[in-house]
């Protein structure tokens, strides 16, 4: 079962217990980065018919000598007059000069009186007959008027009835808006007005212009992407039927101006940047959809859109209509531009992109003097801070140019694990909370947000061979011992969703985040497991002598303070370790980036469920302190470890050949670690083996690599010295047996030593 959409053919899931997969067959997916390519390259033809079309059409042969339009009589067996569709259409302005005539000419009152006799009746009679025809006898006998003067009167109302039926007909109009644009006869595209949409009007078909169609469809359209924005951001099934409804109608939409672009712009003074319009609430609409599914192939059909408008420089003219809301649209699409491209790391298009914002919004305020122009200045400001703290350590091409990395999991970085009859659960639910005051953002991101979205997130198939933008290294062999008996082959996953579901909570409420904690909850399929990040702002408490664990000793803030006056009272905005108790009914993951975290390490498994709990450093070495704002060093190891090591070596480039070097020490420290992880006490399934349970999701189980290799480097350097400058973890992890183990600290000083910074780590002798 397919459609045609402005997405790829729609895939129904088959199997309802197949919970990854199921999604509402309302909506067509995209199943690949591309597939709406050809539809998009369609506009570079018709964008060239544009520029050489005339200025007007010729009315069509035959329709000035019809009687309808002539006001003749109606002739042909059985008095049946038909109501032609050319003199509907191409008789327009003909149509309309009589309406204007009725509507000044107060000499004809007879006239008005029969016309208000048809238009009760052919809505009625429309029902009885062909649609692109009138039995004006049935008309005459109901009316008792004379069916030789029925034509003028028809020709005359037409445009009341429309006028006066236009409630009732708008409703029914919703659900079937252009549908035979979509599949008129490919032989009729030679002009606007042969291709007519027929809308559904009562019992029968009434038509109208195609202009008035488009109208309707663009109003429709905006209604339904208003109306996403009321839609609760949490649970699946409650907003997959409206991002259905509303793709579909830009499906349309965006066909309807693909097929007709020639008439719409000769005609009806079509825009370009209307078009652009349409384009960028499309690609709105799939980046939003990438933030409700975490699946990145929408994230490339957002971009494929966004780099049309951009191409096509559809707002390229916005600033010549002399009006400020248009050059306002031109600035946000820009703001979301960015945005995606930040996402999928093209980096260069990006400072190209901020290079181009920068003048624009000179241009607006320059020209507007607007009240909104310190907004836009920190807008810019937000995103170049932002590329900055992105770029602490550059890695460089052999003639100095920058190299972006990706940081999404593939086969180059899945660590290999021994299998294992206990690893039973998937990460299936996340919920992403970033609150750090005075960590740089942008577009409601913060940098330690940013970096988890991609951690959490596989590589798009089709792009596992293009890791960087530009590289002249060769490939890397990815992780595992093919054919060895027990290990997970890279890439081997069954067929479920490729990304576990993600929230993103920027400086939320604690009753946003209790619910889409719940709702996370709710959707857990079984052997799902729940993770939970938090980058915030410790909360921390007064009373001298604590006795409930859950809420005596603090915890971290979703928000800024309200309630500073009560200060014997508990923070209402505070997440306690307390609040997540109810949550541990299921199997919970729980990342705590925050200078309170070691709070949450009194968790108690209250219902025998898998619980783990990684905490990052509470404190920080003076040196590092000042870059507190550019993202967590902790968030940073868990996102990319070698990036993480440079930066503790104060290193801020490093050569490529130097980085693929680097990174095969790394690898072969997550290896080793993946095998003494499974061989430790650990390894060993009992009621308290939650690793030996999470070890098996392949998200899981790179965190827990990351944060051993986080954990041993900051052990062994100098500026880290005191255990409060290291990360915890609960369940307590075995130190002699994993954290201290000597062929770990090696392959973390042989690291070291390549990079020619020894000197940053002890020497063997002052290891504890």
């Amino acid at each position: 079962m397919e459609r045609e959409s402005l997405l790829p053919p729609q895939v129904y899931a088959n199997n309802p217990s197949n919970t990854d997969r199921l999604i509402n067959a309302s909506l067509p997916l995209p199943v690949a980065n591309g597939r709406d390519q050809s539809m998009i390259d369609q506009e570079d033809s018709v964008d060239r018919k544009c520029s050489a079309a005339p200025a007007e059409h010729e009315a069509p042969a035959g329709m000035a000598g019809s009687n309808i339009a002539s006001g003749g009589s109606s002739k042909g067996r059985g008095g049946s007059y038909p109501l032609q569709r050319h003199h509907l259409y191409r008789g327009c302005s003909s149509f309309h000069h009589h309406a204007q005539l009725f509507d000044s000419d107060t000499s004809r009152p007879r006239l008005r009186q029969d016309l208000v006799k048809v238009i009760k009746t052919v809505p009625h009679e429309l029902s009885l007959i062909n649609p692109i025809g009138l039995d004006t006898r049935k008309v005459a006998k109901r009316t008792k008027l004379k069916d030789c003067v029925l034509p003028e009167i028809i020709n005359v109302g037409l445009l009341t009835i429309r006028r006066r039926f236009y409630s009732q007909m708008k409703r029914e109009l919703a659900s079937n808006l252009l549908m035979d644009v979509s599949v008129s006869g490919k032989g009729q595209q030679r002009d606007l007005q042969v291709a007519i949409p027929r809308v559904p009007f009562g019992g029968g078909l009434v038509m109208f212009g195609e202009k008035s169609i488009s109208m309707v469809a663009q109003k429709k359209s905006k209604q339904l992407f208003n109306g996403l924005r009321d839609l609760p951001q949490y649970g699946h099934k409650q907003w997959q039927a409206y991002f259905g409804r509303t793709f579909d109608i830009y499906t349309k939409l965006w066909k309807f101006q693909q097929q007709h672009r020639q008439i719409l712009d000769t005609k009806y003074g079509l825009k370009r940047w209307q078009i652009g319009e349409i384009a960028s609430k499309i690609g709105q609409l799939y980046y939003h959809y990438y933030l409700r599914t975490s699946e990145t192939n929408y994230l490339n059909e957002a971009y494929s859109f966004y780099a049309a408008i951009r191409g096509r420089a559809y707002y390229s003219r916005a600033a010549k209509e002399d009006r400020s809301e248009l050059m306002v649209k031109k600035l946000r699409y820009y703001a979301r531009f960015i945005v995606v491209c930040l996402l999928l790391r093209r980096m260069k298009l990006v400072r190209e992109l901020i290079a181009e914002l920068d003048r624009h919004i000179a241009d607006y305020t320059s020209t507007y003097e607007p009240d909104d122009q310190i907004e836009w200045s920190l807008v810019l400001d937000e995103i170049k801070g932002f590329i900055t703290a992105d770029s602490l350590v550059t890695v460089l091409h052999a003639d100095t140019n920058p190299i972006v990395l990706s940081h999404r999991l593939s086969p180059l970085t899945t660590p290999p694990v021994e299998k294992s009859q206990y690893m039973n659960l998937t990460l299936q639910e996340i919920l992403i909370v970033g609150s750090a005051s005075e960590q740089v953002k942008f577009s409601e991101l913060t940098m330690d947000m940013f970096r988890m979205i991609q951690t959490l997130e596989r590589e798009p198939q089709e792009d596992y061979n293009h890791i960087y933008d530009a590289s002249p290294a060769p490939g890397r062999v990815p992780y595992g011992v093919p054919g060895q008996k027990g290990y997970i082959e890279n890439g081997e996953r069954p067929s479920r969703r490729e990304n576990p579901h993600k929230y993103l909570l920027y400086k939320p409420t604690l009753s946003q985040v209790l619910v889409f904690l719940a709702s996370g909850f709710k959707e857990l399929p079984a052997n799902g497991a729940l993770l939970l990040y938090l980058s915030s702002d410790g909360c921390f408490s007064t009373t001298k002598h604590p006795e409930d664990m859950g809420y005596d000793l603090g915890g971290v803030l979703t928000s800024s303070k309200r309630d500073g006056e009560h200060k014997k009272q508990k923070e209402a905005h505070c997440l306690y370790p307390g609040d997540l108790y109810p949550f541990t009914r299921r199997p919970l993951f729980v990342v705590v980036d925050s200078d309170n975290s070691f709070v949450f390490q009194h968790i108690p498994r209250y219902f025998g469920q898998p619980l783990v709990t990684l905490m990052s450093p509470q404190d920080t070495p003076p040196a590092f302190q000042d870059q507190q704002h550019n993202g967590s060093l902790f968030t940073l190891f868990l996102h990319s470890p070698l990036t993480a090591f440079c930066y503790c070596c104060n290193l801020t480039s490093i050569p490529i050949h130097h980085w693929e070097r680097c990174q095969s020490f790394v690898d072969r420290f997550v290896t080793e670690a993946s095998r003494l992880f499974t061989r430790s006490r650990v390894g060993e399934y009992d009621e308290d083996s939650s690793y030996l349970q999470f070890f098996g999701d392949d998200f899981l189980r790179l965190l827990l690599l990351r944060y051993v290799f986080c954990d041993v480097v900051l052990h062994l350097h100098r500026a880290f010295r005191g255990r409060q400058y290291r990360p915890r973890c609960q369940p307590p992890l075995p130190e002699a047996e994993l954290l201290e183990h000597p062929s770990l600290q090696h392959l973390v000083l042989d690291l070291a030593a390549h990079l020619e910074v020894r000197t940053h780590f002890m020497d063997n002798h002052e290891i504890d």
